[in-house]
C-alpha cells in the first residue's frame, strides 16, 4: 500500500507528520477572472473546477489534522517506548476533532503512513478496546499476538481458531473464537488446516 502521509520523530521527541508529495491528487483551477469568461457554460465549469479544488484541498488538510492526532495520540508507539497501540475509536477521535464519524471513516479509507520503514493502514489505529492482561489492547495487538502463537505452532498439530481463542483467554484475553477467525482472515493466515497442508509440502 502506498502511504500518503509520513510521520518522522522531531528533535524534541514528538512525532511530526506531514503529506507524502504526489501521494495525493491536485487540483488546480487557471487564474482567470470569472467575469471575463465568454458564455454561461464556462462560468459554470470555472466555478466546478473551483470547488472540486477546494474539496481537495479540505480533503488533504482533513487527512493531515488526523495524522497528526493518530501520532499524538500513538506517540509512545512511535518513538519506540511501548510496543502496543492505544486503542480508540473512530467515534472518539471525531470527538477530538469536531468532526463526524463518517467524514473521519471516508478520509482514512485505504490510506496509509510512513513511519520508520514500516507503512502503516490509518484504519488499524481505530478500534474498539478488546479487554486483556494489563486492560484495554487494541485489535493490533492481539493479531500479532495470534500472529506469534502460529508462528510458534507445531508443523504436526497447528492451532485451529478454537485452540487460539481458548489461549488467549488463559492470557486474559477475552475474544471469541470468531473474532480470532476474523482476525486470522485479515492477516492472510490459512485456516489451521491450510496450514498443515502447507508446511507438509
Amino acid at each position: 500500500q502506498t502511504p500518503e502521509l509520513a510521520g518522522e520523530v522531531g528533535p524534541q521527541g514528538g512525532v511530526m507528520v506531514s503529506l507524502l508529495p504526489g501521494a495525493l491528487p491536485s487540483v488546480s483551477v487557471m487564474p482567470v477572472q470569472r467575469g471575463s469568461l465568454d458564455g454561461e457554460k464556462l462560468r459554470a465549469l470555472h466555478d466546478r473546477a473551483r470547488r472540486m479544488a477546494a474539496a481537495v484541498s479540505a480533503r488533504r488538510e482533513t487527512l493531515l489534522l488526523i495524522g497528526r492526532h493518530i501520532a499524538e495520540v500513538q506517540s509512545a508507539f512511535f518513538v519506540g517506548r511501548q510496543e502496543n497501540i492505544h486503542p480508540i475509536t473512530r467515534a472518539e477521535a471525531a470527538a477530538s476533532l469536531a468532526m463526524h464519524p463518517s467524514t473521519l471513516g471516508r478520509t482514512i479509507a485505504a490510506k496509509a503512513l510512513l513511519a520508520g520503514s514500516k507503512v502503516y493502514p490509518l484504519s488499524m489505529f481505530f478500534s474498539r478496546a478488546l479487554n486483556g492482561p494489563a486492560g484495554a489492547m487494541s485489535p493490533f495487538d492481539v493479531q500479532r499476538r495470534i500472529r506469534e502463537m502460529i508462528d510458534q505452532e507445531s508443523a504436526d498439530a497447528p492451532l485451529a481458531d478454537e485452540g487460539l481463542s481458548a489461549q488467549l483467554n488463559k492470557e486474559g484475553v477475552d475474544i471469541a473464537r470468531r473474532t480470532v477467525a476474523k482476525y486470522r482472515k485479515c492477516m492472510r493466515i490459512p485456516s489451521s488446516f491450510g496450514r498443515k497442508r502447507r508446511k507438509a509440502k
